[in-house]
């Protein structure tokens, strides 16, 4: 009776397969989410390999249960490409490729590419709003040459109450948001309320543009972030360059990400990321943030470079917080970070940094800032600049410089996602020196190895 339990156990907990494409039950999509939406429970939907030209909905009636789709699948869906570029939805009319709509319940896409216009509404290729304890995951995706009259060109995200969104090994390029009037996120818009919570990892965000006709404000050419109440945002080991914003004239802030957190006490943490920049820019920083109320905002041991105006440009209100330790800030054409803050109870930390070969090295600070431990101004070696190789040779004058015990605390590892403390105190800057990797050849990390 006990072996017979488990096995009834096992069976039950298996999720219903749905096949689509040629040589599957179903030829489209949404037929799929229809069937498995009526049978409930955990559900898995395999794509063939190919381009689906349609509108995917996942509605509101949603509340529990699950929906994984992969794609890539063989004719006989026993194997599959897990390449993106293998499976797309894409829409060529007016719409968007994917809309997600459910209050409950977890939904997963893995390799799968969207693309997509939507001159109307929000989001180009993806547009996901959730409520309750929804939850929504993007694994090796891709949202491409996506375009919206509205906000979030690649796609929005709009999350409500304890839902979570979590985006893992993805890219996000070449998206378009237009707007005469102004808009938000060339490649996504994220918008944060209650107590939802996201997660960018190991992805890639560039080549992403905002564009309007009229001088209104535009923010966020790669992501604009608007987070309030008790929310909480993470962009990590990943990647975010070359993102725009035009024309010149219009206000503009952060070329690839414009961060708004207030409202409440809602965090955000920017760490072990590379901003790289090549867009002659002189009149934006590639990244901007708002941080009021009681928010509080973290950006560490990441790397910046690039030919644009600046590396960070923040205003801190009120109660804010905001930590900058351990980056590296250099090749800007005019000066280096630009820290503003109002108020009398506002706190802001610049830690640990090197801030080297650029227009203006020394920052600009607001009364109070807190300084230690930075290299600021003076040549700390890179192993190859002109590479983008920004790791120390050994000698170099941030090495074993830092403070251990920043405000906002020391991070356990690097950009490189090595150990933090190689030896006897810790080094300026977003790379620890350790001796293995003084060649220029090592410029990736532990898990992604590139030239």
């Amino acid at each position: 009776m006990g072996m017979l339990m488990v096995l009834l156990v096992c069976l039950g907990s298996e999720a219903a397969v749905f096949t689509v494409g040629i040589g599957g039950t179903y030829s489209n999509i949404q037929d799929a989410i229809d069937a498995a939406l009526a049978t409930g429970g955990d559900n898995h939907i395999k794509i063939r390999a190919s381009r689906f030209y349609e509108l995917i909905l996942i509605p509101d009636t949603m509340t529990s249960g699950s929906l994984s789709f992969t794609g890539g699948w063989n004719s006989f869906f026993t194997s599959r490409n897990p390449d993106p570029a293998s499976t797309a939805i894409h829409h060529l009319n007016d719409g968007t490729a994917a809309t997600i709509r459910h209050i409950g319940g977890v939904v997963r896409f893995d390799g799968i590419t969207f693309t997509g216009n939507n001159p109307i509404d929000d989001g180009g290729g993806l547009f996901a709003q959730l409520f309750g304890a929804a939850q929504l995951f993007l694994d090796h995706c891709v949202i491409t040459e996506s375009s919206t009259g509205e906000r979030g060109g690649g796609g929005l995200v709009a999350l409500h109450d304890t839902s979570k969104f979590e985006m893992f090994d993805c890219v996000v390029s070449n998206n378009l948001a237009v707007n005469a009037a102004g808009t938000t996120g060339g490649g996504l818009h994220l918008y944060l309320t209650d107590s939802s919570t996201g997660k960018i990892t190991w992805s890639t965000i560039e080549g992403n543009s905002i564009q309007t006709t009229g001088s209104s404000s535009i923010d966020g050419g790669g992501i604009y972030l608007q987070m309030i109440l008790d929310t909480w945002f993470e962009i990590v080991d990943s990647v975010i360059s070359n993102n725009t914003l035009a024309p010149i004239g219009a206000f503009r802030h952060g070329a690839d990400i414009s961060i708004d957190a207030y409202a409440g006490s809602p965090n955000v943490a920017l760490r072990r990321n590379r901003f790289e920049t090549d867009s002659n820019d002189m009149s934006t920083h590639p990244v901007n943030l708002s941080v009021q109320s009681d928010a509080t905002a973290a950006i560490s041991d990441s790397w910046f470079s690039g030919a644009t105006y600046g590396a960070i440009g923040a205003t801190t209100i009120d109660s804010g917080r905001l930590y900058i330790n351990n980056n590296t800030v250099t090749e800007y054409l005019s000066q280096s970070l630009y820290l503003a803050g109002y108020g009398t109870q506002y706190l802001v930390s610049l830690t640990n940094n090197i801030i080297w070969n650029n227009g203006v090295n020394d920052p600009y600070l607001a009364s109070g800032v807190i300084t230690s431990g930075n290299l600021i101004g003076i040549d700390p070696l890179f192993v190859n600049p002109g590479e983008k190789n920004y790791r120390l040779q050994a000698g170099s004058p941030a090495i074993d410089i830092a403070t251990g015990s920043p405000a906002g605390g020391l991070s356990v590892v690097d950009l490189h996602n090595l150990e933090r403390v190689m030896g006897p105190a810790v080094d300026a800057g977003a790379s620890e020196w350790s001796g293995l990797f003084g060649d220029g050849f090592e410029v990736g990390t532990t898990r992604m190895w590139s030239p």
